[in-house]
């Protein structure tokens, strides 16, 4: 019913000239609405991790020297990623580039994982381009989803990578992943 929400705003507009001429205007007002909502809403802070709950299949993410597909379980859609024993932990990897973050604040990174294999090691990483860490996490995934959760601190602005190193298992197996968040912590 249009009258349950009838929207009232009120407020003053003063018109003045500034040094070159020019008129400017400012407005002050308050404007309300009729409903029982609060006046302060809970706003959702910013996750800077691109499609961290895959509900836009795998766009934004990518992976190294392996493949990834998405795959869902009672209408739940997550990613899953093939890993193996690799020389190097790093040789292969799921990321996702493009993080921007702010130097000397601090971030919450936070991430459902389980495994196709019990108690296989991986680690989370959040890099710059020169391979310069402000996280650095080994974590161990079974078969039961968990959730992981990570504090860290940037060390410069600019453009960072979240790596899951998928190299470090004692078998061949699947990660997969889901509600991956990145934010700041106030």
């Amino acid at each position: 019913n249009e009258s349950d929400s009838e929207e009232t705003t009120s407020g003053t507009s003063t018109g003045y000239e500034d040094e070159s001429g020019l008129e400017e205007e400012t407005t002050t007002g308050i404007s309300s609405n009729d409903s029982d909502s609060d006046l302060e809403e809970d706003i959702a802070p910013t996750n800077y991790v691109t499609n961290g709950d895959f509900s836009d299949g795998m766009q934004e993410w990518k992976a190294y020297d392996t493949s990834y597909a998405l795959e869902h379980d009672n209408g739940n859609l997550y990613g899953k990623s093939y890993a193996r024993k690799m020389e190097n932990p790093w040789d292969r990897q799921w990321l996702q580039k493009g993080i921007f973050l702010t130097e000397g604040k601090t971030y919450k990174l936070e991430f459902k994982a389980k495994c196709s294999s019990s108690n296989q090691k991986f680690a989370v990483v959040v890099e710059d381009a020169q391979y310069d860490k402000d996280l650095y996490k080994e974590f161990r995934a079974s078969k039961s989803w968990k959730t992981y959760t990570y504090e860290f601190t940037a060390t410069s602005d600019g453009e960072l990578a979240l790596r899951y190193y998928l190299g470090m298992v004692s078998k061949g197996c699947k990660l997969y992943l889901d509600d991956v968040s990145i934010i700041e912590v106030e």
